[in-house]
């Protein structure tokens, strides 16, 4: 059993066809399906069934798919990560979601910029979910998000807590007018303006989420493309939202920003690195970033 043969597996698994597959990977067919067969005989089990159409994956086969997508991704990521660390880096790459602008994030950027003179760091805007992609591909070598990732291949640690606070017009209901902090309970029967629509799972579901720890859910969600589109229709009368504390400093006229009461009512601030990428570039920044935003 050989990485050839399990990348050759992979591909008639996904394509449910060794024909197709045998097309894709540029060999015959019977060369592949000797090799499918000798991985079979060393496996002592089959993993097609083969008089199904399209072809069909066993019990044992289903299983034997998901372990070696798995071993594959992390022999990529192995491969970016050896590169990486083995070329003298002149480029440092930092992924970042929009939101995480208005924390300190600025002022880690500032400070890794001060450090790091010799190198050229780049940013890339990018949504939570992406960021897994681009840490193991080598894209980009850490990341800011909204979002705590589960994925074997990215660590993923929250720098900080983020209090949240309500966006409401400022004639609003006294309900949300009235001083002290609003409790969730007061506005779950209220029209809820959720950002961004898309992509899912985003800061929208930070939000949702925060509802249902206290045992809550909105009864009436409306969702946006981004933030000014969400403020715009608060401003409008149009319903409440809830936003970061740092979004604040967005100050407009026409409306108020109010505490809420539950402590769960925050957002986390998270860094994603590769795992076990433990080299001293990767440690110094995160040094920075846990300094600066522990100091929030």
């Amino acid at each position: 059993m050989n990485l050839r043969k399990l990348k050759y597996f992979v591909a008639v698994a996904e394509v449910q066809s060794f024909t197709r597959a045998a097309e894709q990977l540029c060999i015959a067919q019977p060369a592949l399906s000797k090799h499918i067969k000798e991985l079979e005989e060393a496996l002592d089990t089959p993993l097609f069934v083969r008089h199904s159409r399209p072809l069909a994956l066993t019990d044992a086969g289903v299983f034997f798919l998901e372990r070696c997508r798995y071993i594959l991704s992390v022999l990529e990521e192995t491969r970016a990560m050896t590169q990486k660390i083995g070329k003298l880096q002149k480029t440092f790459t930092i992924g970042f979601v929009a939101s995480s602008l208005y924390t300190a994030l600025p002022e880690v950027i500032r400070t890794i910029k001060q450090e790091f003179q010799d190198v050229e760091i780049r940013l890339q805007e990018m949504n939570t979910m992406l960021q897994i992609g681009a840490l193991k591909s080598g894209t980009i070598d850490i990341g800011f998000g909204r979002l705590q990732l589960h994925d074997p291949g990215v660590h993923s640690e929250v720098l900080y807590q983020e209090p949240l606070l309500l966006a409401v017009p400022k004639n609003s209901p006294p309900l949300l007018s009235e001083p002290g902090a609003v409790r969730l309970v007061d506005i779950a029967a209220a029209r809820l303006i959720l950002f961004p629509a898309e992509p899912r799972p985003s800061f929208a579901d930070v939000v949702l989420n925060v509802f249902k720890s206290v045992g809550l859910a909105p009864k009436h969600c409306v969702e946006t493309r981004e933030l000014q589109l969400a403020l715009g229709l608060v401003a409008a009368g149009e319903g409440v939202c809830i936003v970061p504390a740092s979004f604040a400093q967005l100050q407009r006229a026409d409306i108020s920003y109010l505490p809420l009461a539950e402590p769960e009512a925050a957002a986390p601030v998270v860094m994603n690195i590769r795992a076990m990428d433990n080299s001293p570039a990767i440690c110094r920044i995160g040094e920075i970033a846990h300094h600066i935003y522990q100091s929030c």
